[in-house]
């Protein structure tokens, strides 16, 4: 091997404007996703260290379509280099701090930040300048001039390989695409414009992942021999090998062959303590139904070739003959990817693996003169054929053969989620689902007994906030197993074989997200033992092949033109139908009147949605049938309690409004309302805290970021509990507020809740009506109340009277007949009969009215903040420092404390000292 100088070369190649050492990975970029074209590239190399993106305020963006310059690329050449010589990366500070000071005699690069590195790579050999004193830091560098500085990384000679002179650039192409350096570059890169960010990201990472390489003669040997030597030999000319390291293998990096979870090939690489998964790219992928043909075709099998392609465990699917590596039973004739795994040839589902010792099990692929390969096999879901209707199927190409994997993404249900306390943090927050999916067999075929088959499963690490109990999330589940429990299916029983294919047994569910919904009107579906597609509200959408929940419903022409909530999975396919409950769905009713529009009785109400806003200007109700359900009718009137809805807003039932529905909404824009639960009766006392529903009017209370919320009835508590996932709605004088988990919500005060609650008795989703914020009470010190005056605010008559707030002087709207607590003994302040409260310190609880204004509804003396309450001070100590008041003989220590001097006219006014 030359000198790790040459093997080295990264020269002016990795030019990378990527700095390196932050702990930022792609994973954290604003501006590269995990399917973004080299995101994986870039993730490997940020959580490596080796290149980094821009620090943006709290965040970082990785600029993958910019280019880079030789200043840039001068920091990674001495990264990799460093790495690569000492075995380990080191922190760019080290070397920084190494080369610094060096002497430099590149006068362009004087002010450059990248002079340390510049340095290095001048001083090792690594690069050198344009001219004996320029370096030219700003200029790019085109792709095929990377891939060439790649190629000398690996030790690829550039005078033997004819990298210099005419057509150098083709040589570079051609070697490049040979070992792998394009491999992942998106499909029309150009290698002689400037190189990206990104594509440098991919080059490098598939650089890594090479092995370097060496020159040398070969010795070939003319005779037969046994003995160690040869008995005649000749030397061939000059040839280039692999040696036996790798780049990253160098630099320390351990770079492994291994499946995932699905069985998906791909290289887990790692490092110190970190460690990532890198999945092979596929041939080709789909989310549809996918036919033999079309697989075969992606295998580049022509139509007219009935070449077999089997898949089998065996190397190349191979069962006799030379090169035949038969694993299984005997994995240890080719080493394991990993602890689940036989040679890169197979079909999976689910990381179940259809590989046995019988035929039974083999899946071998086949053009079909009789075109039988263009068909869809089989009808379920657990036969080995190519996934359906929102199934992923993926087909990769590897060392071994093929791959070909399915994976099925199921609905789930969260039926109950345990929540972490002080006694079971260490333990990680799960969560129990049910997860819908239709597992009945075809004859011939493997699947469990039932039609219908929930499974009961447990999910750790759960997010409270996202997926409270009752959220509706897809799931994937995986199979895997190790290779000695992996299903033989074909060798097995039916019974055996159910064994090892029940979900609910031995699936472990592997991702889980929210699932998306539309609420609408049923308005067709088309199929026949499975639907193939959904009308909602006059769209069509196709159904998904694992659309099990309410998948009959759906089939049911007599639910034409019923609401309900559909779910649908990753690809936009419907998988699920149920009637309407979704927290989405959800309004609360300020307002409601009614009047005769030409003849007919209409309803209209202010609507407002779960996130505070208003729902138009202009809404109608229905009154017909299915509306305002559980509440009296005649006709095609509604009562409640007896009484007739009004034409006067104000005259309505407070149970109408103040409350919680769920609704749907016809073509015409027309709400019809279905309260959200049911009430045991109504008028000014409704029962609450109920099962799944309630409804209070009364005294409620929240202590800022307790769990619970206190509803007072006539001296009665009871507590409603809440945690991180219920939302709130709150109406705030005239503001509407949104709130998601108890800590969010404000301390109040409140007089109307109603609420809705999850199968384990917390509440889910809370309207809080009337409100009033503990941040809108103050305490104020009042010199006297007899001093007042009335002023009309917007048309309401307010009392005003003058307090002083931390020494301040504000002016407070009151009620003419207000209530003021004084001893625990209520007084009616009444501006016409002199029933006036003593001066002192009170608290003032204020509400805002229907304008937007504030006033103060009743206060009481603050005996916390002056535990004394009010009294004329009698005298002081000699220095000031202490007082005494009226008959008490006691001293007030008043060191460092703020005095407010009340004067004889009721004024105020701070003392210095």
């Amino acid at each position: 091997m030359k000198n790790l100088k040459k093997v080295l070369a990264l020269v002016l190649a990795v030019v990378m404007i990527m700095s390196v050492v932050t702990v930022a990975s792609a994973k954290t970029y604003t501006d590269v996703k995990a399917t973004d074209n080299y995101a994986d590239a870039i993730d490997a190399l940020s959580s490596l260290k080796i290149l980094d993106g821009f620090k943006d305020g709290d965040n970082y963006s990785f600029k993958a379509e910019d280019p880079f310059t030789r200043a840039q690329a001068a920091k990674i050449v001495a990264i990799v280099h460093n790495a690569a010589t000492n075995g380990k990366i080191k922190d760019q500070d080290a070397i920084s701090g190494l080369y610094s000071n060096a002497q430099n005699p590149f006068v362009d690069c004087n002010n450059s930040w990248a002079l340390p590195f510049i340095n290095y790579c001048r001083i090792t050999g690594l690069a050198d300048g344009m001219t004996a004193t320029t370096y030219e830091p700003n200029r790019y560098v085109t792709g095929v001039q990377f891939l060439k500085l790649m190629l000398t990384t690996l030790n690829f000679d550039t005078a033997k390989e004819g990298y210099t002179g005419t057509g150098w650039d083709v040589n570079v192409l051609n070697r490049a695409n040979e070992v792998g350096l394009t491999a992942g570059l998106k499909e029309g890169w150009k290698a002689i414009a400037p190189i990206t960010r990104g594509e440098a990201a991919q080059v490098l990472y598939n650089a890594l992942q090479a092995y370097l390489v060496e020159y040398g003669q070969l010795v070939k040997g003319f005779k037969d021999h046994t003995a160690a030597v040869y008995n005649a030999a000749f030397v061939s000319n000059e040839q280039v090998a692999k040696s036996g390291f790798t780049l990253a293998a160098k630099m320390g990096i351990s770079i492994t062959r291994t499946t995932d979870k699905f069985r998906r090939p791909g290289y887990t690489w790692s490092y110190d303590t970190w460690t990532g998964f890198y999945m092979d790219t596929p041939k080709a992928e789909y989310k549809t139904a996918v036919t033999e043909c079309e697989i075969l075709k992606a295998m580049g099998v022509a139509e007219n070739d009935d070449t077999p392609v089997t898949l089998n465990g065996w190397v190349g699917g191979k069962t006799t003959g030379t090169g035949a590596t038969k694993v299984g039973k005997k994995i240890a004739e080719k080493p394991a990817y990993d602890s689940a795994s036989t040679a890169l040839n197979y079909y999976a589902v689910d990381g179940f693996k259809y590989t046995a010792e019988s035929t039974a099990s083999f899946v071998t692929l086949q053009h079909k003169k009789n075109h039988s390969c263009q068909l869809l096999a089989g009808n379920s879901w657990m036969a080995p054929f190519f996934g359906g209707q929102g199934d992923l199927t993926q087909v990769f190409q590897t060392e071994d053969g093929w791959v070909v994997t399915t994976i099925h993404t199921f609905l789930a249900n969260v039926d109950k989620v345990f929540k972490n306390n002080k006694y079971t943090h260490a333990t990680g927050e799960t969560a129990n689902l049910t997860v819908y999916a239709s597992t009945k067999a075809a004859a011939g075929q493997y699947g469990l007994y039932d039609d219908v088959h929930p499974w009961i499963m447990t999910k750790t690490g759960v997010e409270e906030a996202s997926f409270a109990a009752g959220t509706k999330v897809l799931v994937t589940i995986t199979l895997k197993d190790n290779e000695s429990n992996n299903a033989q299916a074909g060798a097995m029983s039916f019974d055996e074989a159910r064994s090892k294919l029940d979900y609910g047994l031995n699936g472990k569910i592997e991702d889980i997200t929210a699932a998306d919904s539309k609420t609408g009107k049923l308005t067709g579906a088309s199929g026949i033992n499975q639907a193939e597609t959904v009308s909602i509200d006059g769209t069509k959408y196709p159904a998904a092949c694992r659309f099990v929940l309410g998948k009959d419903g759906a089939m049911n022409i007599a639910n034409n033109g019923k609401a309900y909530t559909f779910y649908f999975d990753t690809y936009g396919n419907v998988i699920g139908r149920e009637a309407v409950s979704a927290t989405s769905n959800y309004v609360v009713m300020d307002k409601i009147y009614a009047f005769i529009d030409k003849g007919v009785f209409t309803i209209k109400a202010d609507l407002y949605g779960l996130n505070g806003e208003k729902i138009g200007d202009d809404v109608t109700v229905s009154h017909k049938a299915g509306a305002f359900e559980l509440f009296d009718r005649c006709e095609d009137e509604v009562y409640v309690d007896e009484k007739e809805i009004s034409i006067y807003e104000d005259a309505n039932d407070p149970q109408l409004t103040d409350a919680l529905y769920t609704y749907t909404v016809d073509d015409k824009g027309v709400y019809t309302l279905v309260a959200a639960g049911a009430v045991t009766y109504f008028g000014e006392n409704a029962e609450y805290v109920g099962e799944g529903y309630g409804r209070f009017s009364g005294y409620a209370t929240h202590k800022a970021k307790t769990a619970y919320l206190t509803l007072n009835k006539n001296s009665t508590a009871t507590n409603l509990n809440l945690t991180e996932a219920t939302q709130f709605v709150v109406k705030h004088g005239t503001k509407w507020e949104s709130y998601k988990g108890y800590t969010a919500l404000p301390a109040l005060y409140a007089t109307y809740v109603d609420y809705t609650l999850d199968t384990d008795g917390y509440a889910s989703i809370v309207y809080i009506g009337e409100a009033d914020y503990e941040g809108d009470n103050f305490t104020a010190f009042v010199p006297t109340w007899k001093a007042f005056r009335w002023v009309n605010v917007d048309g309401e008559a307010y009392a005003q009277i003058d307090v002083y707030v931390d020494g301040e002087l504000k002016t407070v709207n009151v009620l003419p007949e207000a209530t003021f607590i004084m001893n625990g003994t209520d007084h009616v302040y009444d501006l016409t009969n002199g029933n006036e409260p003593k001066p002192g310190l009170y608290k003032f609880f204020t509400k805002i009215d229907d304008n937007g204004n504030a006033y103060a509804v009743f206060a009481y003396e603050d005996t916390d903040l002056l535990a004394q309450g009010i009294a004329q001070v009698k005298g002081t100590s000699n220095d000031v420092t202490a007082f005494t008041v009226g008959a008490d003989p006691r001293a007030f220590n008043v060191t460092g404390t703020t005095i407010y001097l009340v004067k004889a006219d009721g004024t105020m006014e701070k003392v210095d000292s």
